[in-house]
């Protein structure tokens, strides 16, 4: 997602991670980190921020963003519904989308197509995730293994909407 938005034009990425404490947050940390790494942007650690996922942290730190000196011009959020919070409240400010900021965020639903503009994602196919941790419960069932812990990784689809596309 962070390889769109430079290849859109964008330079000054932040991200709205989640909980330092869960693995999937740092993980897409992790990815946000090696994309800026591979394009030589240098990492700015105001363009940071990890998130309880609560609609006022997201008000808050979109502010502080929006006034730093060198705001961003894009944004890349973990979670999909924190982008279109900040989407929301960045039209308040009559900033534009996506010519002024554009967005992303992880996973997907029928407001992210909805919403005007359309919200880039990356569709994380949460049927499929859970038809596997069933499978891997049951399984764990029918072979008494109670203690296993197993690691399974679906890929994802990047779906390019309007929030991302700077003209």
């Amino acid at each position: 997602m962070v390889e769109h938005l430079i290849e859109n034009g964008c330079k000054r990425i932040a991200i709205l991670a989640g909980p330092k404490e869960l693995l999937i947050s740092n993980d897409r940390l992790d990815g946000y980190l090696a994309a800026l790494n591979k394009y030589g942007i240098p990492i700015d650690n105001n363009l940071i921020y990890n998130s309880n996922f609560q609609k006022d942290e997201t008000t808050k730190v979109l502010d502080i963003w929006l006034s730093l000196e060198n705001p961003p011009d894009a944004i890349f959020t973990v979670f999909y519904l924190n982008a279109i919070e900040m989407m929301v409240e960045t039209k308040k400010r009559n900033i534009k989308i996506p010519e002024d900021i554009a967005f992303v965020g992880f996973g997907d639903d029928l407001i992210a197509e909805l919403f005007e503009p359309s919200l880039t994602v990356f569709h994380l196919f949460p049927f499929k995730m859970g038809e596997n941790a069933a499978n891997v419960l049951i399984e764990n069932i029918i072979n008494n293994e109670h203690s296993k812990s197993k690691t399974l990784e679906i890929t994802g689809k990047l779906i390019v909407r309007k929030s991302s596309l700077k003209s």
